[in-house]
């Protein structure tokens, strides 16, 4: 599935925003929020314009990048995911921005399989995708971060020493099956 198409999947899967991200007067959209459900709110026009969740980026940019049909809702695997969508297909145009998104959603992922909080809705929509996360983690070595200890930067908990683990035993299955 390409960066657009996994965008409309999102779209489809949890609806399209009822509201542009920010308000005629310049403010964050507050029911645009759906963090109560473990969702983020994330800009499909990134590839185009960086930093759009930012006033001033948006006021430099096209006002359509802001409207509903220009977003989409995904939890943070999903919203990793997509991000790294962008990054394989439009990276060369956003390198910087991208890896910045990765890193961030990186750190939010492991906190939260650190905490194993039952009652976190970010965690209830992630908690039985370890594995795709440990894969999302392998792909991320395709958009300019060069090893693990740089995916790791700025991420130190005591999680990710199983995480860096994990993801060793999967870069050596994969390397063996590609071999086998």
């Amino acid at each position: 599935m390409t960066y657009l198409e996994y965008a409309k999947f999102l779209q489809d899967k949890y609806g399209i925003p009822q509201v542009s991200y920010f308000s005629d007067e310049g403010f964050l959209n507050n029911s645009i929020s759906k963090e109560n459900e473990g969702l983020f709110v994330f800009h499909i026009m990134n590839y185009k314009a960086y930093d759009l969740e930012n006033y001033e980026t948006a006021l430099k940019n096209d006002i359509e990048y802001q409207r509903p049909e220009n977003l989409c809702y995904g939890n943070p695997l999903e919203i990793l995911e997509l991000t790294l969508k962008m990054s394989i297909e439009y990276g060369n145009n956003l390198p910087y921005y991208a890896k910045e998104i990765v890193f961030k959603y990186i750190k939010i992922i492991n906190s939260l399989y650190e905490q194993k909080d039952e009652l976190s809705p970010f965690y209830k929509l992630i908690k039985d995708d370890y594995d795709k996360y440990i894969s999302l983690l392998s792909q991320s070595l395709n958009v300019g971060i060069k090893n693990f200890d740089d995916l790791c930067k700025n991420n130190e908990s005591d999680i990710v020493e199983q995480i860096y683990n994990d993801f060793l035993n999967y870069q050596k299955q994969h390397l063996a099956k590609n071999l086998g």
